[in-house]
């Protein structure tokens, strides 16, 4: 089991979770849902990401948004109904990519800043637990990139996952899975390299959508499953 790294997010200008406004209540329960809908698709988990996706979709407008965001809260909503709608993982995992983006998109029209407590730097260590730890690190710092959006928490992400351990059979239900593992593995690294190219939020939103999608497939494979946030 490899656990998710905590950390939380404070928009608006609190950086804890004591004596904060309805608005920052608000976003902090955005923030909880959205990372239910992340982790269930690395995870494979398509029920667990629609249920998710289902509150952010659905749940009673608050009265203290800025003025005129009503269309990002709206494209949010649509992304994540989507999500709740999709047929397959791989349509959920592009749609969440998206709805990470258009919170992005959000945050940068209001200049809000928000700050992720997280580590600052990838678990070291080698083998496959350690390799599993750091690819969750990078994972969590690529969607904060989005959510943020943080240009240098995008690019430490993606810089993490452009290389590394290819020895899979360890963790393998199946050792005749190898060889498919190892290519997942590999179009892993080539995302990693190609979202450290990228600059547009779009684009960002669309490489880390096939990347949510490539570590559920790669997890359906293997022994590895990451637990659940408290």
């Amino acid at each position: 089991l490899y656990p998710l790294p905590l950390f939380l997010i404070a928009c608006l200008g609190n950086s804890g979770r004591n004596e904060i406004s309805p608005l920052q209540a608000h976003m902090f329960a955005h923030y909880d849902r959205a990372g239910e809908v992340h982790h269930g698709l690395i995870n494979g988990n398509l029920d667990a990401a629609r249920r998710a996706a289902e509150w952010i979709a659905t749940h009673p407008d608050i009265h203290e948004m800025p003025p005129g965001s009503d269309p990002y809260d709206g494209e949010v909503r649509a992304f994540a109904g989507e999500v709740t709608e999709s047929p397959t993982l791989r349509d959920a995992a592009n749609a969440a990519a998206s709805m990470g983006r258009s919170c992005g998109d959000c945050h940068r029209a209001y200049r809000v800043e928000p700050r992720f407590l997280m580590g600052t730097a990838p678990p070291g260590g080698e083998g496959a637990r350690a390799e599993m730890a750091r690819h969750v690190w990078a994972a969590d710092r690529m969607w904060v990139g989005l959510l943020g959006p943080s240009n240098a928490a995008w690019l430490d992400g993606a810089r993490d996952f452009q290389g590394g351990w290819l020895d899979t059979q360890e963790v393998l239900v199946d050792p005749e899975d190898r060889i498919q593992m190892r290519a997942l593995v590999r179009h892993v690294y080539d995302l990693g390299a190609e979202a450290a190219q990228a600059t547009e939020p779009h684009r960002r939103a669309e490489i880390y959508g096939e990347f949510l999608a490539t570590c559920a497939d790669c997890h359906q494979l293997t022994l590895v499953q990451m637990v659940e946030r408290e």
